[in-house]
């Protein structure tokens, strides 16, 4: 994942580069998807929970494609991009902190309410009013120009 997405990041105002490597990410696709045909022909079904190469390289076939799909969109869409809303480039730049303390707080909150057990409209309100809980004290700080960031 690490490797496809260093192949998406492309800087701005290049448009011949950014459809090589949307193209790119389109033959990794291919490949990738044509390989793990191969390897379950020859017997090694992809397996989730051994996370063998058949599924390892279906995986990242899917991957690429969904990328490289989106990319072509992208470049060819004929109107410009809206810039995110602020809660979302909050959350682009506290990558890891984002993901570390939503892990850390969902489990917590499985524990705490048990949203499976909940009637959906309780569990879906807690779960709102959790996104909303989480989401706005980093806008804040994107507002006022923190980034969170491990050292």
């Amino acid at each position: 994942s690490i490797a496809l997405g260093s192949i998406c990041h492309c800087p701005p105002n290049k448009q011949h580069e950014a459809l090589s490597r949307a193209v790119r990410l389109l033959v990794i696709s291919i490949s990738a998807l044509a390989m793990s045909q191969v390897l379950e022909g020859l017997g090694i079904r992809p397996s989730h929970r051994m996370c063998n190469l058949t599924y390892c390289t279906f995986v990242i076939g899917v991957n690429a494609l969904v990328l490289g799909t989106l990319a072509l969109v992208d470049l060819f869409w004929p109107w410009p991009r809206r810039p995110l809303p602020v809660v979302y480039q909050a959350i682009e730049e506290s990558k890891l902190i984002v993901f570390l303390g939503s892990n850390l707080l969902t489990g917590l909150t499985n524990l705490v309410l048990q949203p499976l057990v909940l009637p959906s409209t309780v569990a879906l309100s807690y779960l709102s009013l959790y996104s909303f809980l989480f989401s706005m004290p980093l806008a804040y700080l994107h507002e006022r120009g923190k980034v969170l960031k491990l050292a």
